[in-house]
């Protein structure tokens, strides 16, 4: 701000200015657009709470997984709108009791989508403090985890099915490793060498 400052005949006598250094301000509306352009764009879901655990804002990943719109989701608590019959409750225990204490929660759960289709996340989340340490919010990241989980469900599959292959056989079986190590050793095996 800057006027100018005359004296009685009209005439100028000097500049009257008010400056304001800004820089603060601005190092942090850049910092906050960075840290809001990185929730919106994250590839994993991303939902924010309010204290209550009322759902405030999600980024676009968490519409595509969930299959609901922003509207839908509003107000609502994520649990009620995406655990279903095969959501452990274990973990809903658990993660209620960690919010609850005002703690940051990791777990991995089913939830569903909006047409019900199941689905596996790895959820981190936590909440997020005023400076006099009360809760004002929480917010969460949702990995998409489904096609690990099947994966490594159809290894242990397989792994049970050699085992149990191995253990019918009626050929006696001894798999050592390189150090000589026992790693497999089947029934037959064992009764042709009573062991």
């Amino acid at each position: 701000f800057k006027k100018p400052v005359f004296d009685k005949n009209g005439n100028l006598v000097q500049y009257f200015a008010i400056v304001e250094n800004n820089t603060l301000e601005k190092e942090r509306e850049e910092k906050l657009s960075i840290l809001s352009s990185i929730a919106e764009k994250n590839s994993n879901a991303v939902v924010i709470c309010d204290q209550n655990g009322l759902i405030e804002w999600v980024n676009d990943s968490f519409l595509q997984l969930t299959q609901f719109t922003l509207p839908e989701l509003l107000g609502k608590k994520p649990g009620e709108m995406l655990q279903g019959p095969d959501t452990d409750p274990a973990v809903i225990a658990y993660l209620s009791a960690q919010i609850k204490k005002g703690l940051p929660f990791n777990a991995e759960l089913i939830n569903y989508s909006k047409d019900k289709k199941k689905y596996w996340i790895r959820l981190q989340g936590q909440p997020l403090l005023d400076k006099k340490g009360k809760i004002i919010k929480y917010f969460a990241v949702e990995e998409d985890i489904t096609f690990q989980k099947i994966y490594h469900q159809k290894i242990i599959d397989s792994e049970n099915k050699l085992n149990s292959l191995i253990e019918n056989l009626q050929s006696g079986v001894l798999l050592e490793d390189k150090k000589r190590k026992i790693v497999i050793v089947n029934k037959k095996f064992c009764s042709l060498f009573s062991i």
